[in-house]
This record gives C-alpha cells, sequence and structure tokens, in this order.
C-alpha cells in the first residue's frame, strides 16, 4: 500500500490531504504525473511535480513506493 499525500491547492481541490493506493508491481518507468491524473482527473489542467519516497521524480523506478508527494508549483523569493 503507498501512501499519498496532497499539498496546497492540489489538496485543496481533492478537498482531502492523503490518500492510500495499492500499485501494482510493473509500473517501474511509467510517467508519475500521468498516472496521479489517471487516478485523479479532477486533477487535469493543474500544474503539479511528485515526490517518490521523498525524491522528485518524473518516473517510476524499480523498487517499493512507499510514499508519494503531490507538490504544486514552487515559489522562490
Amino acid at each position: 500500500m503507498c501512501e499519498i499525500e496532497f499539498y496546497g491547492m492540489i489538496a485543496e481541490k481533492l478537498e482531502k490531504s492523503k490518500d492510500s493506493i495499492e500499485i501494482d508491481n510493473g509500473i517501474a518507468g511509467k510517467n508519475v504525473s500521468e498516472w496521479i491524473l489517471e487516478q485523479y482527473p479532477v486533477l487535469k489542467g493543474m500544474t503539479f511535480k511528485c515526490a517518490i519516497n521523498g525524491v522528485l521524480s518524473e518516473k517510476f523506478n524499480e523498487g517499493q513506493v512507499l510514499k508519494i508527494a503531490v507538490l504544486p508549483p514552487f515559489a522562490g523569493g
């Protein structure tokens, strides 16, 4: 089971900050953002980045996915 955390406007749009979901073993190489949009289609049109197990990632790698963070755009200052 993988824990998914949503932040900022992403959490507001989904009206929740956490979810849990089962991830297939054959997911390695798949684009993380596209996978998130398949699971949560209401996020289409929104900009976000994903971190897998604490590391910003564009694709799923081999190995167990314990946590995905879905992050809104960053602002510097």
